[in-house]
């Protein structure tokens, strides 16, 4: 998945440069904020344990793409994608809408 994806998670986060001490320009992308849980839409809980143990299956299957397995991070304020599932003492939350059809 590119950076520059209109989906992906860093879509419209924007770069800056920065000048090294040699004159090199060095191309960044700036800091994504995660948003605020309230501010994802409507969210779906589902037992965890009827989900596969890896968030990218998860996003497969409750999402319809294993790319977007930041949307679930992001809806359960879960900073590493590979503790997500481990985390959630049971309940996974998975933003509504998006949720395959």
């Amino acid at each position: 998945m590119a950076v520059d994806d209109a989906e992906g998670r860093y879509a419209g986060v924007g770069t800056d440069v920065v000048e090294l001490e040699d004159g090199t320009n060095v191309i960044y992308l700036r800091r994504r904020m995660v948003p605020a849980p309230e501010r994802i839409g409507g969210r779906q809980t589902f037992d965890a344990a009827h989900l596969p143990e890896r968030i990218d299956l998860v996003a497969a299957q409750a999402l319809g793409d294993a790319f977007q397995f930041w949307r679930i991070c992001d809806a359960n304020e879960a900073m590493n994608p590979f503790d997500v599932v481990a985390e959630r003492a049971g309940v996974l939350r998975i933003p509504s809408e998006f949720v395959a059809k």
